[in-house]
């Protein structure tokens, strides 16, 4: 378990190497879990726009 939010955080930077500091900090800054539940068919609009006829 980790002490906190930013020790868990910290934890993955290893794993992005490559990326500056502030770069990691700006990807992890905007992303929070919503916990609600998404639809394949949702994620494929998002990424694709609406089905070819």
């Amino acid at each position: 378990m980790y002490d906190s939010k930013a020790d868990f955080i910290d934890s993955f930077r290893d794993e992005w190497s490559g990326l500056a500091e502030e770069e990691v900090d700006r990807l992890v800054s905007g992303t929070a879990p919503s916990g609600d539940p998404v639809a394949e068919d949702e994620i494929d609009e998002a990424l694709y726009g609406s089905e070819l006829e």
